[in-house]
């Protein structure tokens, strides 16, 4: 048994938002845009009164097939100081499930566009969630120059908005402010219930005075090379966050929504009969879900689900049941995991770790690591000051402040 000392003196921000920065362009209204775009009369750019993040309007662009639509207006923003120089956040609603052809934004310091910056879609950012609405997060690293020798010590004083599809598509923007200063943080999530949970990964986190998450296959608990419900019972009260990967490990998307919520529903009893109650957060097995697993999971008020999606995490969490993460198998480098890390530094965001095993020699299946680059890892985080989080923190970010243990 290991036993549990932590002190709470480390408060994070509601959101990680550190500083909320200035709302540069609320796109309430077309009042100042300039709408073009070809072939003449396929494109369009509208008031959305239905799908709003500030405010209680935004703007809907419709761009053809093989054509764009652009909007433009003349601003007066003065980025010049540090914090501002860049730094944006962008919400972006995906009506259908196709990427755009081409998706850019561009600031000027002229009102011809003769020095300008841009940042690109594909290149900067990505709309993960299509549909639905997206945070594009833009640093000062992600804009490039678009032509002449645009500055941010000058004022910028144009913006304009374009993309272009494929297919006849409509993307709605809203909500442009910049100097968003944000926390990074990274969680270190484990799969499966396997006995290094406790015996590898539990026991140094315990040292360094940090916490997990742990999800459990309820089926599987006190099997062999498994945690028992002793242990998890002992995560619980050390500050871990125990989630349900359901009884069986079933894959979800195989099963009918009925079926998803009886999986789910079955390891929440097993859990609640064995110490463990309200248990909210769920790992989809092997990353598995549909339609039908967000259906369950709100029928079953659920508060976040982890899937096998690849990407940085930025709060606040729009889609809290389509978590993304990055899996650490035998063939990941301490080097590799170590530049995931530094990207959500630099780029202040999320970073979801997952593993299953920890071995001194992992097998080339599944997501098992070595024990001393975890071990490595960990302290390469702590070295950085970046919180390590666990997934109940991050889901109690998102109403306020947390106080979480100082890493030693």
């Amino acid at each position: 048994s290991v036993n549990a000392h932590f002190t709470e003196n480390h408060v994070l921000p509601k959101n990680l938002v550190v500083a909320a920065g200035t709302l540069r362009e609320g796109f309430d209204s077309l009042d100042g845009w300039t709408v073009s775009g070809p072939p003449a009369g396929n494109f369009s750019a509208v008031v959305d009164s239905i799908n709003t993040k500030d405010g209680a309007a935004s703007i809907l662009m419709t761009a053809p097939a093989g054509g764009y639509v652009q909007i433009a207006r003349s601003v007066n923003w003065n980025l010049s100081a540090a914090d501002q120089q860049g730094n944006f956040r962008l919400w972006v609603y995906a009506s259908g499930a196709s990427d755009p052809a081409d998706f850019r934004i561009m600031l000027a310091n002229d009102a011809g566009f003769s020095s300008y910056f841009v940042a690109y879609y594909n290149d900067a950012f990505k709309f993960n969630y299509k549909p639905g609405w997206n945070l594009i997060n833009l640093r000062t690293s992600d804009w490039r120059i678009g032509a002449g020798s645009p500055t941010w010590a000058n004022p910028i004083v144009g913006i304009r908005v374009r993309f272009s599809g494929t297919a006849a598509s409509s993307f709605t923007v809203d909500g442009l402010t910049g100097g968003v200063s944000a926390q990074p943080a990274v969680l270190f999530t484990f799969d499966d219930g396997l006995s290094s949970l406790y015996n590898q990964a539990f026991s140094y986190l315990q040292t360094r005075n940090v916490r997990g998450t742990a999800y459990l296959v309820s089926d599987w608990v006190n099997g062999a090379n498994k945690v028992t419900w002793a242990q998890a019972q002992e995560l619980n009260a050390a500050g871990w966050t125990i989630g349900n990967q359901t009884k069986t490990h079933a894959n979800l998307a195989s099963l009918s929504e009925a079926q998803q919520e009886a999986e789910l529903q079955g390891a929440l009893d097993a859990m609640s009969a064995n110490g463990l109650p309200n248990v909210i957060h769920v790992a989809y097995p092997s990353g598995a879900y549909n339609a039908d697993t967000l259906t369950a999971m709100a029928n079953l008020g659920m508060g976040t689900g982890r899937t096998g999606l690849t990407f940085n995490n930025v709060s606040p969490l729009e889609h809290s049941y389509e978590i993304a993460q990055r899996s650490l198998n035998s063939a990941t480098t301490l080097a590799t995991a170590k530049s995931w890390v530094d990207k959500a530094s630099a780029r202040q965001e999320i970073l979801v770790i997952t593993l299953d095993d920890l071995s001194a020699v992992p097998s080339a299946a599944g997501a098992n690591w070595y024990i001393d680059r975890f071990q490595a890892l960990v302290d390469y985080c702590i070295s950085l000051g970046i919180p390590v989080i666990t997934m109940d923190d991050l889901y109690q970010l998102q109403d306020g402040s947390v106080a979480i243990p100082g890493a030693r």
